[in-house]
């Protein structure tokens, strides 16, 4: 096994503070990294974001959630057996406030643009 380095984002961030990956291989073999990003963290302008490497090309990250003027928080990727793709992550401004979203998507998303929506689960039960 050979390690390697790769950063997604080449040159200036787009965002001045970002970290919490999670990265998952895909069904078609593509890779999919998602992170919490804004100005600050904890900062209302916080939302998940997220890039994908199809044919060994990352695309350019994108926002996949936010809410105006709520953090968002530690997204989480999981490839269930049949194929969806879960991205768990929590919203709220401290701690004991946070909930727990989640989103499943048939394809994670896409380079630059949706393939495939995604879509809204029931948030699950805060945890502290």
């Amino acid at each position: 096994m050979q390690k390697v380095k790769e950063y997604l984002v080449q040159g200036a961030p787009p965002l001045q503070s970002c970290h919490a990956s999670s990265v998952a291989r895909l069904p078609d073999g593509s890779v999919c990294c998602v992170w919490f990003a804004g100005s600050a963290e904890g900062a209302g302008d916080v939302g998940i974001w997220g890039a994908w490497k199809r044919n060994g090309v990352w695309s350019e990250p994108r926002r996949i959630v936010g809410e105006k003027s709520l953090p968002h928080w530690n997204p989480v990727l999981f490839v269930r057996p049949d194929g969806l793709v879960e991205l768990f992550y929590k919203v709220g401004r401290l701690i004991p406030s946070w909930s727990t979203r989640f989103l499943i998507s048939s394809t994670a998303g896409g380079p630059g643009r949706p393939r495939g929506s995604w879509c809204r689960g029931t948030p699950a039960a805060a945890v502290p």
